[in-house]
């Protein structure tokens, strides 16, 4: 539900606000950051508004590709910009249901920029938007939990458009008339639309909050507000921002750029946060309701790291400082008189970051890496001071800040053990860490208020799959088959035939397997186990083997790929992931940790217990076309080294023709030799490069926007298909669970 207000008495200010204006049926508040149609929010933010807010800026003039990237992009390399502005120019084309071919607002200049064309005008008094009344009237929303942004349908010309104007006739005589039929109006709109915002949505126990590049969400005790940092590239947009746990109101609380890790005090009227900028380091304080920071920090500690955290009185502030050692501590800063005392006692270069105090007011938990800053894991220690006791054994990183449960009996923390950053919760008696159900993956800085409410930031993301005609002599042309405005869609692979596709998607709410033909159409899904991965079809394209990450330890699984209930084929205490097939189908091969750290097994198809391949260290493995040599990624993380061994066994051995991946999935073997994408840096752009076995050269088949993550090609090298995100950015979220 969502909430229209309308008054006259706001109407005076509406029209001398510089930051407010209309075109067509849209206003935009360019200070806010909220675009309303016809008095309805939209869902637009980051990157798509901050390009409108520039455009409208500058009505009827060219805006270079180049200065949109000085504005936006700054800290990216051009590739990523290039493919950035793209998608989020198209995004901002769709919620304002405008078209590149015919424009009605953005005008795109071929390989120049983009130009606003329609007619801007600040808000009028008459025309003040319909969120400015005392009394609420809930309306409905579509299923994805915001208004629809509209259709092409709703432009000039057709039923929609009449209604519309028609709408906004009664709303500037009687506004709250006008609301009703607004009511009205949102309630018949079509299927299409209604499916169309369903599709938008996150899974149905994630609400997304703060819909901008946001991050650092900080719960307050209550659960009735998150205080979180927006990143902005607006003069005066980014900073310090508090919002209503419904996502309803937001208030700016300050507006320096480098002001990030809010933290609330335990009686919620006051937010402690820290301040890092070229010429500033300090802790400061502000009321919750707005005010003067103040600095509470004596000195200029330029090396501490942002986090804080409240004691249980209210009396001290925890953060992390450098230690007599080399490495970092935790400390604590007094409110009333600035002293800090020394409370963590960490060894050597070892690390301690991310304070997080129980609310009885007993216990200190934070993370300690050591000093070369992996692996990161989580330690308990008496706010008192006294011995630290090391509460979990993930070697991964821990990714923000950890959170005391509601009922103070286990912590919650963000970890990349599996790859994706996911939240997991362990008791404080220790043992085996149990993933927060909800959360889905890339989801990372957990905050739980003291009723158990959780909000954390995560990655919206969407990515499509690309098709690219590999043979030789043939022209190199790209083809997207499966795209997608939100949502995943990736890690495709041809079955032998070349018939169908396999790829893993969530448009069902989580990550599961699904098969289609080559072209993406007729999409049918395979399993529907809440979290599905690295589909491998059999050499005999009858079944797809994959890895599961929903609840528990991952798993390698086997279901038919014309649809039956898949049966786990490696189940256990121990992480196992990424399979493949061997040539003759008779055995999975699959990264585990069994050993004690990422090595290659394997296992019979039908039974049998696994068998350990490599010794030396390994992550994901392929045969080659002959069966005679195993391939694999020699770790799970970026850049990773492709090794080789005879797959009877015998020597490991780094793989000299190709220096390294962009990543464990973006390589695949083929008869005539490996097609990878190399790891990019400044002076290497994106791309998808060949390694031939018989000349032993590399040659580069096409430059990308951006490496994708996942890549496979056919057996025959004539198709190569990958991945590549249309959409990547952090915003804040609420997760309906109870840690």
């Amino acid at each position: 539900m969502v909430e229209f207000r309308v008054g006259m008495d706001r109407a005076m200010t509406l029209a001398s606000h510089p930051e407010r204006v209309r075109f067509g049926p849209f206003e935009a508040d360019l200070d806010t950051h909220e675009l309303w149609k016809n008095g309805v929010k939209l869902k637009l933010g980051g990157q798509p508004f901050e390009i409108l807010s520039i455009l409208l800026r500058r009505s009827g003039q060219m805006v270079s590709r180049e200065e949109l990237q000085k504005e936006l992009w700054a800290a990216h390399t051009f590739v990523d910009f290039n493919h950035g502005l793209n998608a989020a120019v198209n995004k901002l084309r769709e919620t304002l249901s405008d078209s590149a071919e015919d424009p009605e607002y953005i005008e795109t200049l071929p390989r120049r920029g983009y130009r606003f064309i329609g007619k801007v005008e600040a808000a009028k008094a008459a025309e003040a938007r319909a969120d400015a009344i005392r009394e609420p009237l809930r309306v409905p929303l579509s299923p994805a939990g915001e208004p629809e942004s509209g259709q092409e349908r709703d432009r000039a010309g057709g039923p929609a458009s009449r209604r519309l104007r028609l709408l906004a006739a009664l709303v500037a005589a009687a506004a709250v008339f006008g609301l009703v039929l607004a009511a009205l109006f949102w309630r018949t709109e079509s299927r299409e639309q209604l499916e169309s915002a369903a599709r938008e949505s996150l899974p149905a126990r994630v609400h997304t909050l703060v819909p901008d590049p946001a991050s650092d969400p900080a719960i307050s005790p209550d659960g009735k507000a998150v205080a979180f940092r927006r990143n902005s590239y607006t003069p005066g947009g980014a900073g310090i921002f508090v919002t209503s746990s419904e996502g309803q109101t937001i208030a700016q609380l300050t507006d320096h750029p480098g002001d990030c890790c809010p933290a609330w005090s335990p009686d919620g009227k006051r937010i402690a946060f820290s301040r890092i900028a070229a010429d500033e380091y300090g802790i400061y304080l502000v009321d919750a309701k707005g005010g003067t920071p103040r600095r509470i920090s004596r000195e200029d500690p330029r090396k501490k790291r942002g986090e804080l955290a409240w004691t249980a009185d209210g009396k001290f502030i925890a953060f992390s400082g450098d230690s007599p050692g080399g490495g970092a501590q935790i400390f604590l800063l007094s409110v009333d008189d600035s002293s800090q005392r020394a409370l963590s006692q960490p060894q050597g270069q070892d690390r301690d970051w991310g304070p997080a105090a129980s609310a009885d007011g007993t216990q200190l938990a934070f993370v300690r890496s050591n000093g070369a800053g992996f692996p990161e894991e989580i330690f308990l220690m008496p706010l008192s001071g006294g011995p630290a006791r090391q509460l979990t054994y993930e070697r991964a990183a821990i990714m923000g800040p950890p959170a005391w449960s509601a009922d103070g009996n286990s912590i919650v923390f963000s970890s990349t053990k599996e790859g994706e950053p996911s939240l997991w919760r362990i008791s404080l008696g220790g043992g085996p860490a149990v993933r927060v159900d909800g959360a889905g993956t890339a989801t990372w800085h957990p905050s739980v208020s003291r009723k158990g409410e959780l909000a954390a930031q995560k990655i919206l993301r969407s990515s499509g799959i690309y098709r690219l005609s590999a043979e030789e002599g043939s022209p190199k042309r790209i083809q997207s088959i499966v795209t997608a405005t939100s949502g995943r869609n990736e890690g495709p692979r041809l079955s032998p035939d070349g018939k169908r596709m396999v790829f893993m998607s969530d448009r069902s709410g989580s990550l599961e397997i699904w098969v289609s033909n080559r072209d993406g159409s007729a999409p049918v899904q395979l399993t529907n186990l809440h979290g599905c991965g690295t589909p491998r079809w059999s050499p005999d394209g009858l079944w797809v083997a994959f890895d599961t990450a929903g609840s528990g330890p991952p798993a390698i699984w086997v279901v038919s790929a014309l649809g039956s209930t898949a049966r786990p084929v490696v189940k256990d205490r121990f992480s196992n992931s990424v399979p493949s097939w061997s040539r003759d189908g008779k055995w999975i091969y699959f990264g585990s940790n069994r050993s004690g750290a990422d090595q290659i097994w394997k296992v019979p198809v039908e039974a049998g217990e696994p068998v350990q391949v490599t010794a030396r260290g390994g992550f994901a493995a392929m045969e080659s076309a002959d069966g005679a040599t195993l391939f694999y990624a020699k770790t799970r993380f970026e850049n990773p080294e492709l090794w080789q061994m005879p797959a009877a066994g015998g020597p490991e051995t780094r793989f000299a023709g190709i220096a390294g991946t962009k990543s464990w999935a973006a390589w695949s073997v083929t008869r005539r030799g490996i097609f990878f994408c190399p790891p990019e840096d400044r002076n290497r752009p994106a791309s998808i490069d060949f390694y031939d076995f018989d000349t032993r050269l590399t040659r580069q088949e096409t430059l990308l926007d951006r490496s994708p993550f996942w890549l496979s090609a056919t057996a025959d090298g004539k198709e190569i298909l990958y991945d590549q995100a249309e959409q990547d950015e952090t915003s804040v979220v609420l997760v309906e669970a109870r840690p």
